[in-house]
């Protein structure tokens, strides 16, 4: 690679802040410790109703048109995808947050107030962006607690890489060649911009929400049976969506932790650690197992394990809480001896 010139490092930060700008608000947070001993019921029927209504009426307004019949298979994933998103905070969030028919946590704007004070981004520091915008609360989704967030994290980000993974393939790359840089280039801006520089959080279960929802773009136009279809009534899903496929163990932040940039991890780091006798929790212990046993290395995982091997990314694991509650188990003992034998 050539050396950078002025001009081009200004157009890379032309482009990034650009990015910014237009992505979904990247400083919303989530906290499934919270929600750790705390019941929820399952949204998937409820989620997936709304998503097929809204997914129904884009196809609706691209069919009123002639019958679909000058529409491309592209041209109705576009609206689909407008169906679900605004300039910043995403409608299909903004609806999650607030609409009865889900079970969340939190539920109300009494729980919201508890939650900003006692979720584990409540201690950081008063300038932090994080306190500026709504928390995302936590649903169940196929026996898969996640935030609020990663359903617009699939439909929007997951259209980003799209437009990534469309750019690769015009460029000549095949389908797997063009799926990689996708997922490599959000990464990238996920480490560098938006959690690296924006959040001071580097989220793998966002990433992962990021590649399903590609995944799923793809397939809408793509393959030997796209999942859009046009017949002589204009365009339909083959059937109906259903999100649960996609969602796995990794959506849950408590599972598949964030990197926390040192600024936060400071106070971050003691908020987790305040949840480590939850872990004996038989109700704790069960969604683990549970989630133990559905656990997938994801392709996401796989590039950022290489990332790791290769020192370009620090190990999310170090900042788990089985990890953090073993060392400072193991500090406790050893401090307990030394003032034994002090004693003696």
């Amino acid at each position: 690679m050539g050396i950078l010139t002025r001009a081009n490092r200004a157009a890379i930060v032309a482009a990034l802040c650009a990015l910014v700008l237009a992505s979904p608000a990247r400083a919303l947070e989530t906290d499934q410790y919270y929600a750790w001993l705390r019941p929820l019921a399952d949204s998937s029927e409820a989620l997936n109703a709304k998503i097929n209504f809204e997914l129904d009426a884009g196809l609706a307004e691209i069919n009123a048109v002639n019958g679909g019949r000058d529409a491309s298979c592209r041209d109705a994933l576009e609206a689909i995808h407008d169906r679900y998103t605004l300039f910043i905070f995403q409608k299909i969030e903004l609806w999650a947050q607030r609409t009865a028919v889900l079970s969340r946590i939190p539920a109300t704007q009494e729980e919201e107030l508890e939650y900003r004070k006692n979720w584990i981004y409540g201690g950081v520091a008063w300038y932090d962006l994080g306190r500026t915008v709504p928390p995302s609360p936590t649903i169940e989704i196929a026996g898969v607690r996640l935030g609020t967030d990663k359903i617009s994290h699939f439909f929007s980000e997951g259209h980003y890489y799209l437009d990534w993974y469309d750019g690769a393939r015009a460029r000549g790359l095949s389908h797997d060649e063009a799926v990689e840089f996708a997922v490599r280039r959000g990464i990238a801006i996920e480490t560098t911009v938006l959690g690296g520089v924006i959040s001071g959080v580097i989220s793998p279960a966002d990433l992962e929400a990021n590649y399903q929802g590609l995944d799923w773009y793809i397939d809408l136009c793509e393959g030997e049976r796209p999942l859009l279809e046009r017949t002589e009534h204009g365009w339909r899903l083959r059937e109906p969506f259903d999100l649960r496929p996609y969602v796995s163990p990794e959506w849950d932040e408590s599972y598949l932790p964030n990197v926390v940039l040192d600024g936060r991890w400071k106070h971050v780091k003691p908020a987790i650690l305040s949840h480590c006798a939850e872990l004996d929790e038989p109700a704790v212990q069960a969604r683990r197992a549970k989630y133990a046993e559905r656990d997938r290395h994801t392709y996401t995982e796989r590039v950022l394990d290489a990332m790791i091997a290769a020192g370009e990314l620090r190990d999310p694991r170090d900042y788990g809480i089985e990890r953090l509650c073993t060392a400072a188990a193991m500090q406790a003992a050893r401090t307990s001896a030394v003032e034994d034998r002090t004693r003696q």
